[in-house]
């Protein structure tokens, strides 16, 4: 009785399964390279008859623009597949047949779906790639989707590709000058095992080596190609901003960033940094807005300061004649800035002058090596020494 019971058991069961829905769609896994396109094979197995499937695909990239989603010959009875972008890679699938046929067998690819893969991925990553909201309906348009629907993926592998490597940066200069120009001259070699596909932008920056704070003077670029084991020489001069905000020894670092198309991994991109050092000045400016005041007005002249930017910082200010250009005795430039400004009065004392200039002094402090004046007339015009 117990053997009899339990074959009738196993029966029972045996029908549960073969009555259940068995129709559920599957994303291949794949491993490639990258730079180029690639088919997402997503198969079909269906116990029932199947007229029409429509799923939603979340891919990891960019559906190819190159290259169309095709149906496989084998699977097809005259069925057409239309393609929506819902945007953030997913996209919205429906197959479909006019006439109301079904798909023919039982098992295998139902469609190839495009997807361009970028460069610059690091080999060895797996990216996702899955389905959801899917649909698949017989003749009557009942949904017949079995649950058990599996995702798929693409794993980077590693191809030969370019290594760029930066290389014997040096500072021209031995002094650098806040105002003055800069020239950095280094060396970009590619170590890697292919060529470069296309070129690279060169971000230039000066970096205190007390401090460590990096202030960024400019870019070249390169937009040839470097074969395998080759070099090239680079140089560039750029002007320095007169509130550059560093001062001591600096180090000119040099980052090479590869376009997009340039083919290196970016786990390869540790050794696209290096650096040479010099010594940079601090210097004050004083500038004024225009060139000439007249008595009975007021003219704002602007301190700068070059150099480190991490504290207050103040200045004594004087008049060669106070009586006729007053000044405040001091200016401040406070901490994380580069500049401060302060007015000079004039008054009108309805006399001819008979000096010939006025001269107004920032003196020297907080280890600045120089005062900073200009001067002018008050019955005049300024003259900015």
């Amino acid at each position: 009785m117990k053997i009899r019971r339990y074959i009738t058991m196993m029966l029972f069961l045996l029908m549960y399964i073969t009555a259940t829905a068995q129709n559920n769609l599957s994303v291949g896994k794949l491993t490639g390279g990258q730079g180029k396109d690639v088919l997402i094979p997503i198969s079909l197995e269906n116990t029932d008859e199947v007229v029409a499937l429509q799923f939603d695909l979340q891919l990891p990239f960019d559906r190819s623009s190159r290259t169309a989603p095709t149906l496989s010959q084998s699977r097809i009875n005259e069925h057409t597949v239309s393609v929506r972008n819902l945007g953030n890679h997913k996209y919205r699938v429906v197959v479909v047949n006019m006439s109301n046929r079904p798909l023919s067998g039982n098992a295998g690819t139902i469609i190839n779906f495009p997807m361009a893969v970028p460069t610059g991925l690091d080999p060895g990553t797996e990216y996702a790639v899955s389905l959801s909201d899917v649909i698949i309906t017989n003749r009557k348009g009942d949904n017949i989707q079995g649950d058990s629907n599996v995702n798929g993926s693409y794993t980077v592998q590693r191809e030969n590709a370019p290594d760029l490597a930066t290389t014997d940066v040096n500072i021209t200069e031995s002094t650098l000058v806040p105002g003055k120009s800069v020239t950095v001259t280094w060396k970009v070699s590619n170590i890697g095992n292919a060529d470069t596909r296309s070129g690279w932008t060169e971000r230039v920056y000066l970096v205190s080596n007390e401090t460590e704070e990096a202030v960024h003077v400019g870019n070249t670029y390169f937009s040839n190609t470097l074969l395998n084991g080759g070099y090239i020489a680079r140089n560039a001069t750029f002007n320095l901003s007169q509130t550059v905000g560093l001062e001591g020894e600096v180090t000119a670092k040099v980052v090479v960033e590869p376009s997009s198309g340039c083919g290196e991994y970016n786990a390869d991109r540790a050794n696209n940094t290096s650096g040479g050092t010099a010594e940079l000045e601090k210097h004050l400016f004083l500038t004024a807005p225009d060139n000439s005041v007249k008595e009975g007005e007021s003219m704002r002249l602007t301190l700068k300061r070059s150099g480190d930017r991490s504290m207050d910082e103040t200045f004594s200010i004087a008049s060669s004649l106070p009586e006729h250009a007053k000044v405040p005795a001091t200016v401040t430039i406070s901490k994380g800035q580069s500049a401060a400004s302060f007015d000079v009065v004039c008054p009108d004392n309805n006399v001819v002058n008979t000096y010939s200039k006025v001269t107004i002094t920032v003196n020297k402090a907080n280890g600045y090596p120089q005062d900073v004046a200009t001067s002018f007339n008050p019955n005049r015009s300024i003259e900015v020494e």
